[in-house]
């Protein structure tokens, strides 16, 4: 049987999704060419590789509190996307808690 997620999971759940709203607003700076200078010092590839090591070890995280039920690709705007769709990207996920 599966427990309950722990209130420190979803903190941590919380906090992610806070980091894929920045590393989305960096993307599309990057995109425009309008981006802080700091910024600009990296590819965009840098960041998509941040995104994606994040989401890891939060799926980790999740798996090893027997919490972990799943994800879903999503837009920018938080709207479910497939694979092969405008909008989609790899480590831009929305992750499902027991």
């Amino acid at each position: 049987m599966a427990r309950k997620t722990p209130t420190k999971m979803k903190a941590l759940v919380e906090r992610h999704t806070e980091a894929m709203k920045h590393f989305s607003a960096v993307l599309s700076a990057k995109e425009r060419g309008d981006e802080a200078p700091f910024y600009s010092e990296h590819s965009s590839e840098y960041y998509e590789g941040l995104a994606m090591g994040q989401s890891m070890m939060l799926e980790t995280a999740l798996f090893e509190h027997d919490c972990y039920h799943g994800f879903m690709y999503v837009d920018a705007n938080k709207k479910p996307v497939r694979e092969g769709e405008e909008g989609y990207a790899e480590w831009r996920r929305i992750y499902y808690v027991k």
